[in-house]
């Protein structure tokens, strides 16, 4: 009878155990779809070229413009996440913070209109990039958006 005293416990502690566990980041490719993809982009997208599902990049039809989706884990915290980004967005022409996506953000603008939206969020490093796209009101806020959306899925 000792058994049936013990599965409670051990029904208890695996319930405690699962509950902290947490499910593998999707890939990118997972994570930003042709669907939101086309919408960024303004017009259909290719299918996506996968990087090892730490990277997806699509393009438009004529392959004039390119977004992308890079996900990596973070290895500061939102504190130290300024000094981070300053690294590594070397080259940025200007930046500023969006209020409310993520842990830590900044959206970054480089020159030949590019630009990129870098979030800290649950451990992980996601850059959304968009390349020989002028960035517009519009585009930041279908950024941002679908930014909020990827975080939604992790």
């Amino acid at each position: 009878m000792r058994i049936q005293s013990i599965l409670p416990l051990s029904a208890a502690l695996l319930m405690g155990f699962a509950t902290t566990l947490h499910a593998a980041t999707p890939s990118a490719c997972q994570l930003l779809n042709s669907q939101a993809a086309s919408s960024l982009l303004g017009s259909p997208a290719n299918p996506p070229m996968d990087g090892g599902g730490v990277v997806c990049i699509y393009s438009d039809k004529g392959a004039s413009k390119t977004l992308s989706l890079n996900i990596q884990s973070a290895t500061f915290r939102a504190s130290d996440f300024e000094t981070q980004t300053r690294m590594q967005g070397f080259g940025a022409t200007n930046s500023e913070v969006v209020p409310g996506v993520g842990e830590a953000n900044k959206l970054l603008f480089f020159s030949g209109d590019h630009s990129a939206l870098m979030v800290l969020y649950h451990g992980e490093l996601l850059t959304l990039g968009v390349m020989r796209m002028k960035m517009t009101p519009d585009l930041k806020t279908a950024m941002i958006q679908t930014m909020k959306q990827i975080l939604g899925k992790i």
